[in-house]
């Protein structure tokens, strides 16, 4: 019908009965008035490649499993363009980042503002209270506040000089605009050290934990001033 050369998949049987992938490859042969009058057909087995495919099929879904059922909030990011923008302040003579971030918090704002967000779980559209994927995929300076500099100086300082993964507390910000401290895992993904654009950031919740901290910081300051008042009355009675 169509006079052109055709690929199709059939599964052929071998002599044990068991089923091979086979690729097959037919090519027209014409005569001088343009009609097919022959056909030159192969034929590939590719039972190993489908056999391949399909595994790699089964290992996405498992992933993908993993990431979206995950009880922790989980991110997949890019970040090639901060590590652009990272290499043309070191082209430009930066080599103290911290100073320089520090120094020109612009500079800081512009490397969170290029980072991108590629993907998040359902623990994290419940942690964040976000009604869907849509409000936290793009730029990642979304969920960044003021409280959030000094760890974000502290990643692109160990980002910058080297290392592929980093850990902090941070505070975070969810959509209705409440503050919450977290704790931040970021992992430059095998194969990517160079370009930075596959990015894998955990985010665990430690708001209760922290209250708890700064309530038994209160209670032992507390506890030390009435201590301290014990011992003043005391003296005083001597």
């Amino acid at each position: 019908k169509t006079k052109e050369p055709f690929t199709v998949e059939h599964i052929h049987f071998d002599k044990e009965g068991d089923p091979r992938y086979v690729e097959v490859h037919g090519y027209p042969i014409f005569d001088s008035d343009g009609n097919v009058v022959q056909m030159i057909e192969y034929s590939l087995d590719i039972t190993e490649r489908k056999n391949l495919e399909a595994k790699t099929r089964e290992n996405v879904a498992r992933f993908r499993s993993l990431f979206e059922d995950s009880p922790i909030s989980l991110w997949e990011e890019d970040f090639s363009d901060t590590k652009t923008f990272i290499d043309e302040l070191l082209a430009s003579g930066v080599t103290d980042f911290r100073d320089h971030f520090e120094s020109q918090p612009e500079d800081l704002t512009k490397c969170a503002a290029l980072m991108k967000v590629l993907d998040v779980n359902q623990a994290t559209l419940d942690l964040y209270q976000a009604e869907s994927k849509e409000q936290l995929l793009g730029n990642v300076d979304k969920i960044f506040v003021k409280e959030s500099s000094n760890t974000i100086i502290e990643e692109m300082v160990t980002l910058a000089g080297g290392s592929t993964t980093y850990e902090g507390e941070i505070v975070n910000s969810k959509m209705d605009g409440t503050l919450f401290d977290c704790i931040i895992n970021i992992s430059i993904a095998p194969g990517y050290e160079e370009t930075w654009s596959k990015v894998f950031v955990s985010i665990i919740d430690i708001t209760e934990r922290k209250e708890l901290e700064r309530q038994l910081e209160f209670a032992n300051e507390r506890m030390s001033e009435e201590l301290n008042f014990a011992q003043e009355i005391q003296m005083s009675m001597l």
